[in-house]
């Protein structure tokens, strides 16, 4: 319990040493725990955030790995299952700060599988001072976010998508 407390501490500071825009009661960005949007300021205050920055990082380390030694096993979570994605663009569209206080739920969509809004949990280590990729799966197919990444694929939200 005090590793967790000690772990939500640093997290919320390092958040807030990193992030220099208005944050919530809590000292997490203003951007964070909000829905899915095509807000723009949002987006960007999404894509500022270094647990988006290392996700990219992740994905492009877990394919460096993967080729290194093929028929290894992913340490992540369905990383196996999803691997296919890890080098197309994708878009952070909400981050859920669970009650877990160790990481985040990234709420991510990528350009090749427009149905599907993907939950990617982002743990927090320590021993680098980084968020490195738990777990990776996708939701529920929807209308909704389907709308959301044809919209996001117009030229003015270019700069959202983390490209590789």
């Amino acid at each position: 319990m005090v590793l967790k407390l000690f772990l939500m501490v640093v997290m919320l500071v390092r958040t807030s040493l990193v992030f220099a825009g208005p944050v919530t009661s809590l000292g997490l960005p203003w951007c964070v725990e909000r829905n899915e949007s095509l807000d723009k300021m949002q987006l960007n205050c999404l894509k500022s955030m270094d647990v988006s920055r290392d996700l990219r990082k992740s994905f492009d380390e877990i394919q460096l790995q993967k080729n290194s030694c093929p028929k290894c096993k992913l340490s992540v979570i369905n990383g196996d299952k999803y691997f296919a994605l890890y080098h197309h663009p994708f878009v952070v569209v909400a981050i859920k700060f669970p009650d877990s206080g160790a990481g985040y739920d990234l709420h991510i969509v990528f350009k090749e599988r427009p149905m599907y809004e993907f939950l990617a949990w982002m743990d927090y280590d320590q021993a680098r001072d980084t968020y490195k990729l738990g777990l990776i799966d996708a939701m529920e197919p929807s209308k909704k976010i389907a709308t959301l990444v044809t919209k996001l694929q117009k030229k003015e939200f270019e700069q959202f998508w983390f490209e590789r």
